[in-house]
């Protein structure tokens, strides 16, 4: 599961840099493979332990039409400043690493 971890990770970001993180995760399919609805969203969210970040349901692809993500690799991801600008998008797994490392950086640590 691409979200599996990412709690342990927004936590220790948050405790390590005192920057007030948190990942937003979004479902493009449910697991039948259709556009994820409502209930997909909290399903998966339940299945990951109910993390303390919002799961959302994106079976239209609205994040897709707004940011550079594709939706055609897996996982994606950007990492926005506090007002929502995007900072860089990654793709594959470790992106959120380099997401993390990215935000730091902005931040000036």
């Amino acid at each position: 599961m691409e979200a599996g971890g990412l709690q342990e990770k927004q936590d220790e970001f948050v405790a390590e840099t005192g920057i007030p993180f948190s990942f937003l995760f979004a479902l493009y399919e449910g697991a039948s493979g259709n556009p994820a609805t409502v209930d997909d969203a909290m399903s998966y969210a339940e299945t990951i332990g109910s993390p303390n970040f919002p799961v959302f349901a994106d079976g239209e692809g609205k994040i897709a039409e707004t940011t550079p993500m594709t939706q055609f690799t897996h996982p994606e991801m950007c990492a926005f400043t506090p007002e929502l600008e995007i900072i860089s998008c990654y793709s594959g797994h470790g992106g959120s690493d380099d997401a993390l490392a990215d935000i730091r950086e902005h931040a000036g640590l």
